[in-house]
């Protein structure tokens, strides 16, 4: 039996997102653990943990045990060296598992720790674009959103009438090759100056 946790960075908790084998009382009170908590702790340190119930102290050990289990451990998930979650599982059959077994829950731990990170990760990209597409559209001039080789990753509707096309047109298409020649290295010189010092400069090329 046991679950799956992940942290919730805005609240500093593991939350439950999915179980098996337990029963609803002690599902509902354990769904969210807080992070400086003795198990929040562990589900956060990035190394897999084994224990005895039996060895645990009297006040970690009350609820484990009132659910009948005799093992518990967690695996963590870790994405990029970072843990995001784990994994959380009890045995009501023994206290120990066989190497072979802790081998293999730790094996699907790193491949699962890395699929969920994968998704997040794109989640997170689709949300700051979504942002990015929003505030630009707020603006009431020709915006832009570029990588540092000048490649547009979004912009406003303003942008693409200035130049006549659509803004799905040009999503991926580089500034500098919109603009004269003389304009375009004008331009590279100065939002180079911006990545290299983080300062804002205002162009006036017209």
């Amino acid at each position: 039996c046991g679950g799956i946790y992940l942290l919730h960075e805005a609240t500093d908790e593991l939350v439950l997102h999915y179980w098996k084998g337990l029963s609803q009382s002690f599902v509902d009170s354990v769904r969210r653990v807080p992070t400086s908590s003795f198990w929040g702790q562990i589900g956060v340190s990035g190394r897999p943990w084994y224990q005895g119930v039996d060895d645990l102290g009297l006040e970690m050990r009350a609820g484990v045990a009132e659910e009948g289990l005799r093992l518990v451990a967690a695996c963590p998930l870790l994405y990029q060296g970072r843990a995001i979650g784990c994994v959380s599982l009890g045995s009501r059959a023994g206290r120990e598992l066989m190497p072979v077994s802790r081998d293999m829950i730790e094996l699907l731990s790193a491949q699962l720790g890395g699929a969920i990170g994968r998704v997040r990760a794109r989640e997170a990209l689709s949300e700051s674009e979504e942002t990015a597409r929003a505030l630009l559209d707020a603006i009431p001039h020709v915006a832009g959103l570029m990588d540092p080789s000048g490649g547009l990753l979004a912009l406003n509707q303003r942008f693409a009438e200035r130049f006549g096309r659509s803004v799905s047109d040009l999503l991926g298409v580089c500034v500098y090759d919109l603009v004269p020649p003389e304009a375009a290295a004008y331009r590279r010189k100065h939002i180079e100056q911006v990545l290299a010092t983080t300062q804002p400069v205002l162009l006036d090329d017209e």
